[in-house]
């Protein structure tokens, strides 16, 4: 029922996340009692995060399999659970006592989600043929895991083999997709936008009860989830020079650029020119030979990619340590609620971690830093060695709830590098400009407060010196971060126990360390040794800066302002900031436009529809060149045949091509059956293994010998053989043609023909 049109599914998934919030909220109640808002709106993920994880450990330890029944029995649990630390009249109290509150809340949050479904809808394509990005690759394991009884679930990509890191987020998607019945190519358009409204809503949680003010709360989430970087700006201005045509030159930075755009713009206002198309992508790659996305970035591009899936939980993790914070330290640590608190604390970032890995040493020094700042307030050796135990005592925690996670992954890669490239201070300022303007003024402006004329004089003059150390040293970026790291640490030294005030300098903090750590170091992995060594250290680490600033900006802000109240120079600062922060809304909107036009070329399907894969109903491009178009609709018929006829999770072979261009690995993308050998395996498994896998691939299709070719189905249990269009474009006719002479045989059947794809099948 809820696929047989848009707005049921549209519906039926909405219900479904609010259900999971519904049976989880008592439980968020009791965590986050602290809290101004209850924590009301963070119980959306807490349901997900523990319907998932029961789930996920049931079908791990094999007592039931990942199946509706199951996800059932999950939900049930964890109501019960919830109503028996909560009372009835307790919950009823609380509620009505938030009214307006939950009303807010539960408004940004459909509102958030009707905003991304609208956009999903303008381009729900899950390819194209020049920035498809890797949604092939995220669809098969989706649909691996839909089809899994247990886990670690199979890799389609690599029949025999089971996914290693990639697979847990993908599975809390796959709850909403069992519990809805929504089928997996529309339901990848739903978890886009729901992604978005709870990373949304969890930041205007977190932004609200850090400052009390729902502006406040508002603004965290438009920092965080909306904005984009200033590249934005620099493609205008670059675009208005082309028009214009001016031979201006410059060496101060940015003259040249203003004064070229100048007729430019003359130009556009007379209406004698157009600007032309914006870029939306390029401002993702600002640092030469790293990706730097942001959040509104990942969810407009629409990956469904572990850092964008964990942004989420990484706020509800940040909310939880902030309702440490206002824990308390009398708060018996035997307490029900405590201990629950605890055990809550190790989920969390242990699903973060098996989430995206990435994030795992960020937010345990978040938890380490909070608890720290609980002892700094008690005093004493004891309280901080305590802090320090309890802080480990809960990644081990988390470690062990997730133990049957990390006993199947396998890390290839470990190890650190130091940075020998670092980056230069422009591409630094268009990523960060709006974000260290706003957090250096906070800090100048606190410590001068906190500190007086002379105390504050001494600490500039000494992060300055240090600062000229950096500039004699060409280090521009380490120059700017390193000051205002030392002054985000001294305003934690001098924290007066405010909650809020100490948090928000922890995530400020640990912000900008984090961009002063990726200037030092990076962490290898499988591309050590070229020019994008550093690629994945400035893409996980960027997303995480970008949270935490973000958060920490807005909550900022307020006092900011009242800082700024009677200062001469208090206009010009406000002109500033609203300067860059437009300069920084531009790539929501031009960006948004661009994305939603970069679909399919050609013939399109009507707009209405969150079906990711209609696009190959009418679809047709080009490949490896003009002289050869391919039709997708009689691969989409075929992948329809497989759908409605195959049971089970049988070998399906296919050209093991690459999807970002060819188009490659259609039938295991869109069917989740498990073919040889797909893309990014070097990252999934040893080298030797892949590479022997790909030999075994390549010869199935391209050897003329009979005994051969049976040798390797057997050898490889496939089941069928697909033969469509990208086959007949790699593999000679002269050793496809082996197939049919294996038909006449008796050795295969076939099972599946139209004009361009046959499926033969193995007897037996």
């Amino acid at each position: 029922m809820a696929n047989s049109h848009p707005l049921l599914s549209i519906l039926f998934w909405w219900l479904a996340v609010e259900m999971l919030g519904l049976i989880a909220l008592p439980l968020t109640l009791l965590v986050f009692h602290h809290l101004a808002d209850g924590g009301y709106i963070l119980s959306k993920t807490l349901g997900l995060l523990v319907v998932g994880y029961l789930v996920w450990l049931a079908a791990s330890l094999r007592l039931f399999t990942n199946s509706l029944p199951t996800i059932l029995g999950a939900g049930l649990l964890l109501g019960l659970v919830s109503l028996c630390l909560r009372g009835r009249q307790e919950i009823i109290a609380l509620l009505s006592s938030r009214k307006r509150t939950i009303f807010i809340s539960e408004a940004i949050f459909s509102c958030a989600f009707l905003l991304f479904v609208g956009i999903r809808l303008l381009n729900p394509d899950l390819w194209q043929p020049w920035n498809g990005g890797e949604k092939s690759m995220e669809f098969a394991y989706l649909n691996a895991i839909v089809k899994s009884p247990y886990f670690p679930p199979y890799d389609p990509y690599f029949a025999g083999g089971h996914i290693n890191y990639y697979y847990y987020g993908l599975h809390l998607v796959s709850i909403l997709i069992k519990l809805t019945g929504i089928v997996p190519q529309v339901a990848f358009n739903l978890a886009i936008p729901t992604l978005f409204a709870l990373t949304v809503s969890n930041a205007f949680s977190l932004g609200y009860n850090l400052t009390r003010k729902y502006l406040w709360g508002v603004v965290a989430a438009i920092f965080l989830a909306l904005l984009g970087n200033l590249d934005g700006l620099r493609q205008i201005v670059e675009r208005l020079g082309e028009l214009g045509g001016l031979g201006f030159r410059s060496p101060i930075p940015g003259v040249e650029g203003l004064v070229r755009a100048i007729p430019g713009l003359l130009q556009l206002l007379l209406g004698r020119r157009a600007l032309p198309p914006f870029d939306y992508w390029r401002s993702t790659r600002v640092i030469p030979f790293t990706i730097n996305e942001f959040p509104f970035f990942s969810f407009l591009f629409a990956d469904l990619h572990p850092h964008m899936i964990g942004i989420p939980f990484t706020i509800f993790l940040l909310a939880l340590v902030f309702a440490l914070r206002k824990r308390s330290p009398q708060d018996s640590l035997f307490s029900l609620d405590s201990l629950v608190f605890v055990l809550l604390l190790g989920l969390s970032l242990g699903g973060v971690a098996v989430i995206n890995t990435w994030d795992l040493p960020t937010y345990f020094l978040i938890i380490l830093g909070a608890f720290l700042l609980r002892a700094w307030a008690q005093g004493g050796a004891w309280a901080r060695a305590k802090a320090l135990s309890a802080s480990l005592g809960i990644v081990v925690l988390g470690l062990l709830l997730y133990l049957p996670f990390f006993t199947y992954y396998q890390p290839l890669h470990l190890g650190l590098g130091l940075v020998r490239r670092r980056t230069e201070i422009e591409p630094f300022l268009t990523i960060w400009g709006f974000f260290v303007f706003l957090i250096g003024s906070y800090l100048l402006l606190s410590l001068q407060r906190r500190l007086g004329r002379r105390g504050a004089l001494l600490a500039f003059g000494s992060v300055l010196l240090a600062a000229l150390v950096f500039l004699l040293l060409k280090g521009w970026v380490l120059a700017l971060l390193f000051p205002l790291l030392i002054l985000a640490g001294i305003l934690i030294l001098r924290d007066d126990s405010q909650p809020e005030r100490g948090f928000v300098h922890l995530l400020g903090f640990l912000g900008l360390g984090i961009l002063l750590g990726c200037e030092v170091v990076y962490l290898r992995d499988f591309l050590q040794g070229g020019d994008y060594r550093r690629m994945n250290t400035i893409f996980k680490f960027y997303i995480q800066a970008w949270v935490l600033l973000s958060l920490a900006g807005a909550a900022a802000l307020p006092q900011l302002w009242r800082y700024l109240t009677g200062l001469r120079w208090r206009r010009l600062w406000q002109g500033a900031f609203l300067a860059l922060f437009l300069a920084s809304s531009i790539y929501t909107v031009l960006g948004t436009q661009a994305r939603v036009r970069d679909r399919f070329p050609g013939a399109r399907p009507p707009l209405g529809t969150l079906d990711g894969l209609a696009f190959m109903t009418v679809g047709r491009y080009t490949w490896p060149d003009e002289s050869n178009p391919i039709e997708l609709r009689y691969d989409y018929e075929a992948i329809q045949w497989f759908l409605a006829n195959v049971e089970g999770t049988p070998v399906v072979a296919e050209a093991a091509l690459p999807y970002y261009r060819e188009g490659g690995l259609r039938v295991a993308s869109y069917t989740g059956l498990p073919t040889l050998v797909g893309a990014h395996q070097n990252e999934q498994r040893y080298g030797w293994m892949v590479a022997q896998r790909e030999a075994e691939a390549r010869s199935l299709y391209e050897s003329t010998d009979l005994q051969e070719t049976k040798a390797l189905i057997e050898e490889l249990d496939i089941r069928y053989i697909y033969v469509g269009q990208l086959e007949r474009t790699v593999y000679p006719a002269q050793s496809l043609a082996k197939f049919d002479a294996l038909l006449e045989e008796g050795y295969l059947e076939l099972a599946y023909d139209n004009p361009k794809v046959r499926v033969y099948k193995v007897r037996g």
